[in-house]
């Protein structure tokens, strides 16, 4: 056999015949090869595998495409140019990993796009990226965690006031949100803003507040000026210290019942008649009721660290009730139907006193509290006076 034909034949990988290990690497098909010299024994892939060698004229021959072959691959060899040719053959668990790897970079990718804010409203968005100083660029989940306060009240223009709240599910950590006078209906977003502690959405379409009903850290909630009729909702709202509804259309305010903590409370422009629920809020010092259709105010009578009141424009006639409010000093009790002011005598704390349009003919009650008066809407007629 001359050497041109068995290097032909053969292909080898040329090693010197010396004890040791070498590793064989192969970028193409992926395996780590072993090959101990002393024995010619192959370990591909920590398995071991006997492979015939040939030794001539001093160096030992390995087959080459007996490795190959071991390794899945096919060789081809072309007699007319002497060249031997290894395809690489993609076993069925290639195939399953280029899969699995297309759809871990698709998991990746959705994860990602996840994570992405997208914002309806522009004036919103304008806002954030001011916030987290990012005048470009997608807008994402990470970006906003640090953010506790938004607020944006009062626009001027159109097509800047607000519809969609829905990008603002993501803002998990505020704990203001201002945004009054827009255009806001739907508060289904605000459902997992459970660290809110103050809302305010004075001026806007909101009719249905059940959203709200979890919110428990909310100590101030403002929904003046928007279409409510119930408020069922705000019973589980233990925390809150301040509620504004004034300008809605709420007849029962059972809602609002045993609110302890609560100090302020605006119910004004509403169809209130019955205020029994106000019994038990005995932390309130101002209350603000005008405009609505009250007779009875005796449930306020227990109010006693009331400082602020109104009522004006209801159909009061008995206001003996007030006599108990030791520290009032605003009282607001214009246009009812009152007659005898008598129990205003006793409220020596008083400053500011409304009573115009009524049916009051006789002032002495309050000779004694009047020069304290601060400010009033009525001029009491003195004895000096009338001598005069």
């Amino acid at each position: 056999m001359n050497k041109q034909f068995l290097k032909g034949l053969i292909l080898g990988i040329l090693s010197t015949f010396i004890l040791g290990t070498i590793l064989v690497f192969s970028e193409n098909i992926k395996h780590t090869i072993e090959v101990v010299f002393d024995s010619v024994n192959l370990e591909i892939n920590g398995e071991e595998i006997k492979v015939d060698n040939i030794l001539y004229e001093g160096t030992t021959y390995i087959p080459i495409r007996k490795v190959a072959e071991l390794l899945g691959n096919e060789v081809e060899w072309d007699q007319k140019t002497r060249t031997a040719t290894i395809k690489e053959v993609i076993n069925s668990s290639d195939e399953d990993k280029e899969p699995k790897e297309k759809g871990e970079k698709e998991e990746v990718n959705k994860a990602t796009t996840s994570k992405i804010i997208n914002f309806s409203e522009k004036s919103l968005e304008k806002l954030v990226r001011e916030i987290i100083n990012k005048p470009n660029g997608n807008i994402m989940r990470d970006d906003v965690e640090n953010i506790t306060s938004l607020s944006f009240s009062n626009p001027t223009k159109e097509d800047e006031k607000i519809c969609d709240l829905d990008s603002l599910k993501h803002f998990v950590n505020l704990k203001e949100l201002i945004l009054d006078n827009h255009k806001i209906s739907n508060l289904k977003p605000l459902e997992s803003l459970t660290n809110l502690e103050k809302l305010s959405l004075n001026g806007n379409n909101i009719e249905d507040i059940n959203s709200l009903a979890n919110l428990t850290n909310l100590k101030a909630l403002y929904l003046s000026r928007n279409r409510i009729k119930e408020i069922d909702a705000l019973k589980n709202l233990a925390s809150l210290k301040i509620l504004a509804l004034n300008g809605n259309k709420i007849s029962n305010i059972e809602g609002i019942k045993n609110k302890d903590k609560l100090e302020q409370l605006y119910l004004s422009e509403n169809n209130i008649k019955d205020i029994s629920d106000l019994e038990g809020i005995t932390n309130l010092q101002v209350l603000y009721l005008y405009h609505n259709k009250i007779e009875d105010i005796s449930p306020i009578g227990d109010l006693k660290r009331l400082r602020n009141l109104s009522l004006n424009k209801n159909e009061i006639i008995d206001i003996k009730p007030l006599n108990k409010l030791a520290v009032l000093e605003k009282l607001v009790i214009k246009n009812n139907k009152i007659s005898n002011i008598t129990p205003v005598s006793n409220l020596k704390n008083l400053k500011i006193l409304y009573l115009a349009g009524n049916d009051i003919k006789d002032f002495s009650p309050i000779n004694e509290i009047y020069k304290e008066l601060k400010d009033k809407d009525f001029v009491l007629e003195t004895n000096e006076k009338k001598n005069e």
